[in-house]
């Protein structure tokens, strides 16, 4: 059982490649596209929502970690974060926000998806079969930018939707 709840992550070469940069001083590239986890909401201070503290890490963190060229990389973090948005809407324009140099996109779209899927009972048939088109078009789509952009999605859970149940990418994607 333990190897089920392991994640699928694929091969890492994008990933190792977006980290060599990084340990040799290249500039490097990162796009957020997500919905209103990653435009920081109920985030008071935006320095402390998870698009500015990954930021940090790269820049700030990093260094400390590996070699001296680290901290001659620039790191150029671009949020395109529209809150209440999923898989959907990011397919047909994520290409606004990205270019062929883009190293690493990180998809946040897990509640909206879940959200605006039309699955409101976590126990009902009445889910919109739709929802896994749209992240895996999304996640192909990206994967098309270059042959070298790597992607993380980043799944997180809100207890504040369909009446305070817990819902998000771990159950839909």
């Amino acid at each position: 059982e333990i190897e089920i709840s392991q994640p699928r992550t694929g091969p890492a070469i994008r990933l190792q490649r977006f980290a060599q940069k990084l340990l040799e001083g290249d500039d490097v590239e990162v796009v957020i596209i997500g919905g209103s986890v990653s435009c920081n909401a109920g985030v008071e201070d935006e320095s402390v929502g998870y698009p500015k503290m990954f930021e940090k890490l790269l820049i700030e963190f990093l260094p400390s970690m590996a070699l001296d060229a680290i901290a001659l990389s620039k790191v150029h973090v671009t949020n395109a974060c529209v809150a209440a948005t999923g898989s959907e809407f990011f397919k047909h324009c994520f290409a606004l926000h990205t270019t062929k140099n883009t190293d690493l996109v990180i998809l946040e779209t897990s509640i909206n998806d879940h959200f605006y899927s039309g699955c409101r009972d976590l126990n009902s048939d009445e889910c919109d079969d739709g929802i896994n088109g749209d992240i895996e078009d999304l996640v192909r789509n990206v994967l098309g930018i270059s042959r070298w952009t790597a992607v993380i999605a980043l799944n997180s859970f809100c207890p504040l939707h369909d009446g305070g149940r817990l819902n998000g990418g771990d159950i839909y994607h």
